[in-house]
C-alpha cells in the first residue's frame, strides 16, 4: 500500500522471504530511481505485531473466538481472525490528542479529567446534548466500520479499493482478472448489505434506554 514516499508491503512468506524482496527492492529503488532505501526506516515486522505506517499502527488481527450463524445452513467462524486492524496508538495519538485538548492533566502521576470550560455556562441539558452529539459521531464511525466488516472479504476489499483508496471499478476488475460488471454489481451489493446493517443496528439501538440518556 504506497503513500506519497511511504509504503507497507504485505508477504505471505517467510522472514527470509521478506529479507530477499527488501534486497531486491533496494536495488531496484537505487538502480531505477536513484533513490536510497532507509535501512533505519525500512523494518521487517511480524504481521501479528503492530508496524507503524502514516502515524496509524497496523497489524493482523488473531482471534480464536468463534459464532454460528443462524438458520437450518448455519455455520461457525472466527470473528476477526486473520482481519487487518488499524489501530490509533495510545500514548503518541490519544493521550497527547487528550493533553493538547486540556480535556486531561496528570498530577503526581495520575491522569485525570478535566471540565470544559466552554460548557460551564450551559444548562444541563445543554450539556448532556453536546456530549450526546459527539457519542452519536463516534457510533456513527464505528457502525460503518462494522458494516464495513460484516461483508464477505472479496466485496469488502473492493468496496476498500473504490471508495477509500480511489481505484475504478476498471482497475479492479483488471487486478482481479474478472469483468468491470460483475464487480459494480459487487460493490453495489455492498452498499446495500452496508446500508441494512447500519439501519438495522440504528433500530436495535433506539430500544436501549441508556441511548438517549447521555452522560
Amino acid at each position: 500500500m504506497p503513500y506519497a514516499d511511504d509504503f507497507i508491503i504485505g508477504v505471505n512468506g517467510s522472514k527470509d522471504d521478506c529479507v530477499q524482496i527488501k534486497k531486491q527492492l533496494s536495488e531496484f529503488i537505487a538502480n531505477s530511481l536513484k533513490m536510497e532505501l532507509s535501512d533505519e526506516k525500512t523494518l521487517i515486522t511480524h504481521s501479528n505485531t503492530y508496524a507503524r505506517f502514516l502515524g496509524y499502527d497496523v497489524r493482523v488481527w488473531r482471534d480464536n473466538r468463534t459464532i454460528t450463524n443462524g438458520g437450518t445452513s448455519g455455520f461457525t467462524k472466527r470473528t476477526l481472525n486473520n482481519m487487518t486492524e488499524l489501530a490509533i496508538p495510545l500514548q503518541d495519538k490519544i493521550m497527547r490528542f487528550l493533553f493538547d485538548r486540556g480535556a486531561v492533566v496528570q498530577k503526581n502521576g495520575v491522569i485525570k479529567p478535566m471540565h470544559r470550560k466552554s460548557l460551564l455556562c450551559c444548562t444541563d441539558l445543554e450539556i448532556v446534548s453536546s456530549y450526546n452529539a459527539e457519542l452519536r459521531g463516534m457510533e456513527r464511525h464505528c457502525n460503518l466500520c462494522q458494516a464495513l466488516n460484516s461483508l464477505p472479504e472479496v466485496q469488502g476489499r473492493r468496496i476498500e479499493a473504490h471508495y477509500l483508496l480511489g481505484k475504478s471499478q476498471a482497475e479492479i476488475a483488471e487486478a482481479e482478472g474478472v469483468t468491470k460488471g460483475s464487480v459494480s454489481i459487487s460493490i453495489t451489493r455492498g452498499l446495500a448489505a452496508m446500508n441494512f446493517f447500519i439501519k438495522n443496528f440504528d433500530l436495535q439501538s433506539n430500544f436501549c434506554p441508556q441511548s438517549e440518556a447521555g452522560i
